[in-house]
């Protein structure tokens, strides 16, 4: 098993790049990442999403410049951006284990991360209700649990037609990158050599394996294992899911 366990931060930025004061870190802001002296690189920094109104409409929190306190809005032009964690893992490596026994051997390789969040601009999209320049889109089923009158305990907005700000850019879609992933594993089985010894080998062993054979993270599909530092995941653009792989074959010595 191994473990690497990684802190980074920034320690220096020129003044031209101190342009704002987050938190009480000077910094600059560059899309949806925040770079701030004392902060971790690749720090998100979004709008909050603070939960439904009465009417289901998406909520997002903005700090009042009288009080200094956060309070929520629907308007989505007036939400404030806030420090929301880094994209990059606390822990992450690998372990690995062979068993063997009358003659079969099993190995299997995982790999792992803990920590760091990932944007899931995938979800979003499917979860974006249908407006006026939009003809037809795939949806995720979690739709179905959006807040109705009905269902007025959900905390998905409600699903409505030109609703404009319902998955607009926030924390919302922030996810737990950790994951849990079975990068290979290899079964196979090895004649007994006074079998092999007669047809003039002294080892045969047959064996089949496969590689990407599943992952375990926060949400079915979201795979952050496919993704760079920066922490957008989005198939739809730029990614594609591994490949999984499965093959056989015979090891012969003689």
């Amino acid at each position: 098993m191994n473990l690497t366990w990684e802190k980074n931060r920034v320690t220096k930025l020129p003044l031209d790049k101190r342009l704002l004061e987050v938190g009480g870190y000077g910094g600059y802001q560059d899309g949806d990442l925040f770079y701030g002296e004392g902060l971790p690189v690749n720090t998100w920094y979004l709008p909050r999403f603070a939960g439904l109104n009465e009417n289901g409409e998406s909520l997002f929190y903005r700090t009042n410049s009288t009080t200094g306190e956060m309070e929520a809005t629907t308007n989505y032009e007036t939400a404030d951006r806030y420090l929301c964690g880094t994209a990059l893992p606390t822990v992450f490596g690998g372990f690995n284990t062979t068993v063997k026994a009358f003659g079969f051997d099993l190995s299997a390789q995982f790999n792992y991360s803990i920590g760091g969040k990932k944007y899931d601009s995938t979800y979003a999209s499917l979860m974006t209700p249908p407006y006026s320049t939009l003809t037809g889109k795939q949806l995720h089923r979690d739709v179905f649990n959006s807040w109705s009158p009905e269902n007025p305990d959900s905390n998905i907005p409600r699903f409505q037609y030109n609703d404009q700000y319902t998955c607009s850019s926030s924390d919302r879609f922030l996810t737990d990158a950790s994951y849990l992933g079975l990068r290979s594993i290899n079964l196979g089985y090895t004649l007994p050599d006074v079998l092999v010894r007669k047809i003039g080998m002294s080892k045969l062993r047959i064996y089949c394996q496969a590689e990407n054979v599943y992952y375990w993270t926060k949400r079915q599909g979201f795979d952050p294992r496919m993704d760079s530092l920066y922490g957008n995941y989005n198939y739809y653009s730029r990614y594609s899911f591994p490949m999984r792989t499965l093959s056989g074959g015979l090891s012969v010595e003689f």
